[in-house]
C-alpha cells in the first residue's frame, strides 16, 4: 500500500502541475458555480414588483396607490398618442388609461375597463401587465367583500366548499428549495466531469508520450501503480466535487443581495447533513475514479480516451438528470432505484437535504458504489498486468 501511496503522490503532483488540471477539476467548478448562482439570482428578480415599470396617463386612483405600495415604478404620461410612442421606442413596457371617476365607478359596481397597451412580442411589458393584474384582482377582492357586507352575505357562501391545508413535513430542514433541486445533481456531475481531463492523461497520456514503459519497469508492482492511480483519480474527481459546493457556501455566506432570494435561511446545512453527503459521495467518486482509469487504460491514445469517455458521460448525465427530477413520480420509493448508479446517489444526497433519513437508502446506495468501484478497480488492475497495456488491450 506504501508503494500506491507513492504513485498517488506521485500523479496528483503531475496533475497539479498541469494549468488545465488546476483549472478545470479545482477552480472551475466554484467559479461555473458562482456564476450559476448570479445568474440564477438575477433571473429570479426580474418578475419581482419592485423591479417593474408601469406609464400611466395621468391619473390617480387606488390600484395606482396599491401598485406604489408594492413599489412599483409609476411614470406618467401626458395621454394615450405619447405613451404608445414610447412602447414602440421601448422606452415604455407598459401603459395604463383609466376612465374618469374611475374609483367612484369601480365603488359603485359599475363595468370600468383599463386600457393597457403593451408590446406582446415584449417579455417586460407581459411581466408589468401581471403585477398590474395582480393588484387589480386584490382590488376587486375588496371591492366584493364590501358588496357582500353591505347585504350581510357571508363571503364563505360564495364558496361554501374548499381545501384546508394541513402539511406534514418529513424532516427538519433550513435548505433552501433551490438548494435541494440543484446541490445533488451539480456535485454528481462535477465529480465525473472534474476527472475526465486528468484520466485521459494518466494512462492514455503517458503511451502516447512513451514515459509508461518507464514506471512499468520500476521495482513498484503493477497492482500498486494501478491502485495509486485509482486514489490520484478518486481524488481529483472528489476535489471537483468540493470546488462545487465551496462555490455555493460562498454564495450563501456572501449575503450578497443577488444571492438572497437562493438562499433566505444561508446555507442552511448541518453537521449531520454535510457528514451524510460526504458519506454517499466518498463510494460515488471512488467508482467514478475506477471507471476513469479502466478507460484511459483500454484506449490507445488521449484521442481515444477522450471520445470514450464523452461516450460513457452519457450514462452519467441521463441519471443525475433523471434524479432532479424523480421527486415528481412515485418511484423514488421503490428499494430498487437505490441500486441504480449516479441516480441513487443523486437521490440520497437530495434527501439529506430536505432532513429525511433513510438508513436502508443510504446503506445500499454506499454498497453499490463500494461494489462498482471494487469491480472499475478490479478491471483497471487486469489490465495493468497485460503487456498490451502499453499500446492496445
Amino acid at each position: 500500500m506504501n508503494a500506491a501511496l507513492l504513485v498517488m503522490r506521485k500523479e496528483l503532483k503531475e496533475f497539479f502541475r498541469d494549468k488545465r488540471v488546476r483549472t478545470n477539476a479545482v477552480v472551475m467548478p466554484a467559479v461555473v458555480m458562482l456564476l450559476m448562482l448570479s445568474f440564477m439570482g438575477f433571473i429570479s428578480g426580474i418578475g419581482e414588483k419592485e423591479n417593474q415599470v408601469i406609464h400611466v396617463v395621468k391619473t390617480d386612483n387606488k390600484l395606482i396607490e396599491r401598485l406604489k405600495a408594492d413599489k412599483v415604478k409609476i411614470v406618467d404620461v401626458a395621454n394615450e398618442e405619447e405613451g404608445v410612442k414610447l412602447i414602440k421606442s421601448g422606452k415604455a413596457r407598459l401603459v395604463l388609461e383609466f376612465e374618469p371617476d374611475f374609483d367612484a365607478k369601480v365603488a359603485q359596481g359599475k363595468p370600468t375597463p383599463i386600457q393597457a397597451f403593451y408590446d406582446p412580442q415584449q417579455d417586460t411589458g407581459k411581466m408589468a401587465l401581471r403585477a398590474a393584474q395582480d393588484d387589480l384582482e386584490k382590488l376587486d377582492e375588496d371591492q366584493a367583500l364590501a358588496v357582500l357586507n353591505a347585504h350581510h352575505i357571508d363571503k364563505d357562501a360564495l364558496a361554501p366548499a374548499r381545501i384546508v391545508n394541513r402539511e406534514i413535513r418529513v424532516g427538519k430542514t433550513g435548505v433552501s428549495d433551490f438548494l435541494i433541486s440543484m446541490l445533488p445533481y451539480l456535485v454528481v456531475l462535477y465529480a465525473f466531469y472534474g476527472g475526465l481531463g486528468p484520466a485521459s492523461e494518466t494512462v492514455a497520456g503517458e503511451k502516447e508520450k512513451q514515459t509508461l514503459e518507464t514506471l512499468l519497469i520500476t521495482p513498484v508492482d503493477r497492482n500498486q501503480i494501478a491502485l495509486g492511480k485509482f486514489f490520484a483519480l478518486t481524488a481529483i474527481c472528489f476535489c471537483s466535487s468540493l470546488s462545487a459546493l465551496m462555490g455555493i457556501v460562498i454564495a450563501s455566506l456572501s449575503r450578497a443581495p443577488i444571492y438572497a432570494k437562493l438562499f433566505p435561511n444561508g446555507l442552511g446545512l448541518s453537521g449531520i447533513q454535510i457528514g451524510t453527503m460526504v458519506l454517499v459521495l466518498i463510494p460515488a467518486v471512488a467508482f467514478f475514479g475506477s471507471l476513469l482509469l479502466a478507460i484511459s487504460a483500454f484506449a490507445k491514445n488521449t484521442r481515444e480516451a477522450q471520445s470514450s469517455m464523452g461516450l460513457v458521460s452519457l450514462v452519467v448525465l441521463i441519471p443525475a438528470l433523471f434524479g432532479n427530477v424523480i421527486g415528481l413520480t412515485d418511484l423514488g420509493a421503490n428499494w430498487w432505484v437505490r441500486l441504480v448508479p449516479v441516480l441513487n446517489t443523486s437521490m440520497t444526497l437530495r434527501e439529506s437535504l430536505q432532513g429525511k433519513s433513510d438508513g436502508l437508502g443510504i446503506v445500499l446506495t454506499i454498497a453499490t458504489g463500494v461494489v462498482l468501484a471494487a469491480i472499475g478497480i478490479r478491471i483497471a488492475v487486469h489490465l495493468f498486468r497485460r503487456e498490451e497495456v502499453l499500446t492496445r488491450v
